[in-house]
């Protein structure tokens, strides 16, 4: 489904059952749906990808696309 709170979902739980790859790739889609990075950040669910470089990266570049629609619709 296009919802951010589904792949979000989905996300945690490859994270717990410790698939970061597909974690990662859930996440990325759910960002681009409009889930919160800044709550991924902070989700004590997601600690088994936080110090991936990769989940760096992808919160990175969603709060750069956040502050881009920001000042977009402003």
């Amino acid at each position: 489904p296009a919802s951010a709170d589904a792949h979000y979902g989905v996300a945690v739980v490859h994270a717990l059952s410790g698939d970061p790859g597909q974690a990662l790739a859930l996440l990325e889609k759910a960002f681009a749906l409009g889930a919160s990075p800044v709550l991924a950040q902070q989700d004590d669910d997601l600690a088994s990808i936080r110090s991936r470089s990769e989940f760096r990266q992808l919160i990175e570049r969603a709060l750069s696309a956040r502050t881009k629609e920001v000042k977009r619709a402003s």
